[in-house]
């Protein structure tokens, strides 16, 4: 009876476990499992902005404000100062990065990445020194002021109130050209002197000076008088003051792989950057579009940019793309005109145009001209006129118009042949081709070509030579004083002028400028009717002509 019992019980308790395994079981199905496919969006480690300086020393600086964290790396992708201090500046007067820490402890990176002063010395402050050709760096500590020399090793711990680095006046040759040393003050007074190896000399009881080098002092003798007694110093030092290459501390040490230029191609958010005398182009980030590998690099208007290449010219945009590329042979391309699309091109014998995605539209034989010979006949010789103003064929009237006021000026995107200027001259012409003088001028020839023409109440000169303008003698006053410029031309194998240096006679000690001419555009008669004038890379007008045929 008693073991039914048990038996009876036992199966009660198995069942009851059983049924409490499948109900939790049950009840884990029950639960719903979320699935996502959903990732965080990965955050940017930091901002990059793109630093450019007047030296052309340019780097990327790294940032990230929540973290307060900045960094610095080259143009390259270099790192020259990792990212992990709290403030990094840039120094232009010695070129080299100041770095401080969370602890707000100084540190020195030089511009090649060289770390020669440590924030793990625990410096709250440093600046740099210089004497004569000589650096060093003044370092504060608790409170305390000491000296190291130009690569950061101590030279005078810092415990005192106040170091000085300085050199002798020479007594003997009347200036501040002795030997270096350190001076340091605790309680209000100068009270020691040291050598540059740190080593403290001793003075006496009078003072120090210098004759012709050397370091004296007075002592007294037996007799009671005063003597002259040289200290003995040397100058040679175990640290190093010199002015190195790593800081590159003067302008004539620069050595910068890459430079970028302080003006934008175009755009605002470009920079043109040069090494080995290459040119590439580098966007407001630090990121290299097209790498340092180009003769030549020049806006072609919007958003696109000219290059040269062995010789030859393409186009590219904005993202390095290329357009046009250089194997097609164009020795020159023009500017993007918005108004047809169209990019204008010459190579050897032919002109034509090419769309905005680079296809060739047209292309056209371009005959040379004749030359003409030294035998012809007086009526050809009185075409030298029109040679004179850079014009051929049956020319009845040109008259040039000028563009521009020293800006960038709107006609760099487009056509300039329908835009209106400021006349700057009117020609006429027989139908013989000889020149009709305006009112005013005086007309000189030597025999049947034209020599020399003057112009105005003060005689501006022109002057011609083999049927060509060769300088202009413009006279002057300013402020009571005369003066004279003188414009000499430089022409191009198509007898177009490219150069015109102007150069002031007069004892102002001007520079000369130099105007560079260029875009020229052709009519059917080869004869220009746009063109380009630059100084130094920048358009600063442009010239149109409108000619009449007889």
């Amino acid at each position: 009876m008693i073991d039914d019992m048990k038996r009876t019980l036992f199966i009660l308790i198995l069942t009851l476990g059983i049924c409490c395994i499948n109900v939790n079981a049950q009840t884990k199905k029950r639960v719903p499992v979320k699935k996502t496919n959903v990732q965080a969006k990965p955050q940017s480690k930091y901002e990059e902005n793109l630093l450019v300086y007047k030296d052309g020393f340019a780097f990327v600086k790294l940032s990230n404000k929540e973290l307060n964290l900045e960094g610095v790396k080259s143009i390259t992708g270099k790192e020259i100062v990792p990212f992990k201090y709290k403030r990094v500046e840039y120094e232009q007067v010695g070129h080299f990065f100041y770095v401080r820490d969370k602890d707000d402890c100084v540190g020195i990176y030089t511009c090649d990445g060289k770390c020669i002063i440590s924030t793990d010395k625990k410096y709250s402050s440093v600046y740099l020194e210089s004497e004569g050709d000589r650096i060093c760096w003044y370092i504060k500590k608790d409170g305390k002021k000491g000296m190291l020399d130009a690569m950061g090793a101590v030279v005078i711990p810092p415990k005192y109130e106040m170091v000085c680095f300085t050199r002798f006046y020479d007594d003997y040759k009347h200036n501040r050209s002795g030997p270096f040393y350190f001076v340091v003050q605790n309680n209000e007074n100068w009270e020691c002197y040291y050598d540059l190896n740190g080593k403290r000399f001793d003075i006496g009881d009078y003072i120090i000076f210098c004759e012709n080098g050397k370091i004296l002092t007075y002592e007294r003798g037996q007799d009671g008088e005063l003597y002259k007694k040289e200290i003995d110093y040397s100058e040679y030092s175990m640290f190093n003051y010199e002015k190195h290459s790593d800081l590159m501390y003067c302008e004539s040490n620069h050595n910068y792989d890459i430079t970028l230029s302080t003006n934008f191609l175009g755009d605002y958010r470009y920079h043109i950057m040069k090494s080995n005398n290459k040119l590439g182009f580098i966007d407001s980030h630090g990121k290299i579009i097209v790498p340092c590998e180009m003769d030549a690099l020049e806006s072609a208007g919007t958003g696109y940019l000219k290059y040269k290449l062995n010789g030859f010219w393409g186009v590219m945009n904005y993202t390095g793309k290329v357009i046009i590329d250089t194997n097609r042979g164009y020795t020159s391309i023009g500017d993007f005109k918005t108004f047809n699309k169209r990019f204008a091109y010459t190579m050897d014998g032919y002109k034509g145009e090419c769309n905005q995605l680079g296809q060739q539209v047209s292309k056209i034989r371009v005959t040379k001209p004749k030359p003409v010979s030294t035998a012809a006949s007086s009526s050809t010789s009185r075409l030298t006129d029109c040679t004179a103003f850079d014009l051929k064929g049956k020319v009845k009237s040109c008259t040039v118009s000028a563009i521009g006021d020293g800006s960038v000026l709107s006609f760099l995107a487009g056509d300039m042949s329908s835009m209106l200027g400021t006349t700057v001259g009117e020609y006429s012409f027989t139908q013989n081709g000889k020149y009709i003088p305006n009112k005013g001028e005086k007309v000189i020839y030597e025999g049947n070509v034209l020599k020399k023409i003057i112009k105005g109440s003060n005689g501006t000169e022109y002057v011609y030579k083999n049927g060509r303008l060769h300088r202009k003698n413009e006279n002057g006053e300013l402020f009571g004083m005369t003066y004279m410029t003188i414009h000499e031309y430089t022409y191009d194998e198509r007898g177009m002028i490219i150069i015109e240096k102007e150069g002031e006679l007069s004892a102002t000690g001007s520079e000369d400028i130099v105007r560079y001419y260029s875009d020229y555009e052709l009519d059917s008669h080869g004869n220009w009717t746009s063109r380009k004038c630059k100084i130094n890379d920048r358009v600063v007008k442009g010239e149109i002509r409108h000619i009449t045929y007889y």
